[in-house]
């Protein structure tokens, strides 16, 4: 392991720490995620972001590979790939940051279940987008 992917990881276990629970491992914890980017964040925030939900996307999916693309200490991309299918988990994150009404983190992640083979997961985050969308 690089030293910049250890001190990613540093950071999401930093992240999960402060969230107090929140960053549960489980597909509802990207409501948490969703709720702390419409709040503004420092780049390294969303590069935590992006290794915990690529992680995430990993822990829901059999075969999916994580890997942090980088030049030095400049992270490029962060992606999770399953079967030739590519999510480049932190392109995500960024735009989701920069316009959380246009690009819903929930949204890019069921349709990143869907894609890795867990319709089943997706769907119960679509009725949760649903039901928060009715609001």
């Amino acid at each position: 392991m690089t030293d910049l992917v250890r001190r990613l990881r540093g950071t999401v276990d930093e992240m999960r720490q402060a969230a107090g629970g929140a960053l549960d491992g489980s597909d509802e914890s990207l409501w948490f995620i969703y709720g702390a980017l419409l709040n503004g964040n420092r780049p390294v925030d969303l590069l935590g972001y992006a290794v915990y939900v690529a992680d995430l996307l990993a822990s829901a999916a059999d075969g999916v590979e994580v890997a942090i693309e980088a030049d030095g200490n400049r992270v490029r991309e962060v992606t999770a790939t399953r079967s030739g299918r590519v999510q480049c988990v932190l392109t995500w994150v960024r735009s989701c940051a920069e316009d959380p009404a246009a690009d819903n983190i929930v949204f890019k992640y069921l349709c990143a279940l869907r894609d890795f083979g867990q319709p089943d997961r997706a769907r119960v985050l679509s009725d949760q987008l649903a039901l928060f969308a009715a609001r």
